[in-house]
């Protein structure tokens, strides 16, 4: 489709209703815990692992009026997970489980308005956040190499229906959202140790830091005769800005070939990262487009249409609906 100015993406677009004149909701528990799992072959003993996951949505109307209404949706999702570190170090086998909880929690919130019987305006806030401690544990790896990961993003939407004659629809659409992700080691400052096929300690040396701001926005004019549905506006597929700070492995990794070349401090590498870990860069995408879907038969449809930018890009598509029998 020209209108979303490259192809190749599947998409499924839903139409609802302005709100419900009444009040909804509901709400759903699950839960799953560790009495039937096999236990872990290299695990001392079975670990004592659970899943819990909550979520429910309130929808209806704000007001004595019909022409406001909301949803509120929420969810929250904790995994009680442990990793299994199996290793060999100089003071004997290691074989423990750690635990390594993990938390998601989203929500979001949307208020549509209908004023008139031509206008509908809608905004919706989503919310998430995921932590997980513990991280990067298990096999060869000791949990003094642990790191701490997690992830931020807030989203706000807003569209404005305007119904300016039963043939002619604008629709206006911007989205714009933030969202942060960390590595932190558990150790900061401590170089890491590998020693091949017995253990990996020290620090993590996983720190990364990154951000991003994308919006996104489209003003597009349907009008719709006969066979044709014709459709053009203004669309800004991307204006974004990302930034990282990645300092993997900054304090360096030393690796030993056996055991007792640990023991005897003779590591047979070092490496270690340096310059400059700070990298930001922006991105713009901005043009019109202007695209024609034909009704040939019920079941036959073709668009044609093209997406200007610096360049012109031509689409062509065909879309035919089969029967049941097919």
């Amino acid at each position: 489709s020209a209108e979303f100015s490259r192809p190749g993406d599947g998409r499924i677009e839903i139409l609802t209703r302005p709100g419900s004149p009444e009040y909804h909701g509901e709400v759903s528990f699950g839960i799953r815990d560790h009495r039937r799992d096999a236990r872990n072959a290299f695990a001392a003993r079975r670990p004592t692992e659970q899943h819990r996951s909550l979520e429910g949505s309130l929808t209806g109307p704000l007001g004595r009026g019909k022409t406001t209404s909301f949803v509120l949706a929420a969810s929250r999702e904790e995994q009680d997970l442990q990793s299994v570190a199996y290793a060999l170090t100089p003071a004997g086998p290691v074989r423990e489980n750690v635990p390594s909880p993990q938390r998601d929690t989203s929500w979001s919130a949307r208020v549509t308005r209908q004023a008139g019987g031509s206008n509908t305006m809608s905004v919706q806030y989503d919310f998430e956040r995921w932590r997980v401690p513990n991280d990067g544990i298990g096999g060869f790896a000791l949990p003094e190499a642990a790191s701490d990961s997690g992830h931020d993003a807030h989203h706000l939407d807003y569209a404005l229906t305007t119904i300016a004659t039963p043939r002619l629809i604008n629709l206006l659409r911007l989205r714009a959202g933030t969202s942060r992700s960390y590595t932190r080691s558990a150790r900061p400052g401590v170089p890491s140790i590998t020693v091949l096929d017995a253990f990996t300690g020290g620090g993590a040396q996983a720190d990364y830091l990154g951000r991003e701001l994308r919006v996104h926005l489209s003003d597009t004019l349907s009008w719709s005769r006969g066979k044709h549905f014709l459709q053009t506006g203004v669309s800004v597929p991307e204006f974004s800005r990302s930034s990282s700070t990645d300092q993997t492995n900054i304090d360096g990794t030393f690796s030993f070939a056996t055991l007792d070349d640990y023991a005897r401090g003779t590591p047979f590498s070092f490496l270690r990262q340096q310059g400059e870990s700070h990298l930001a860069l922006g991105y713009k995408e901005i043009g019109w487009f202007v695209q024609d879907e034909i009704r040939i038969r019920p079941d036959l449809a073709m668009a044609l249409g093209y997406f200007a930018e610096e360049g012109l890009d031509l689409y062509l598509g065909c879309e035919h609906l089969w029967g049941a029998a097919h």
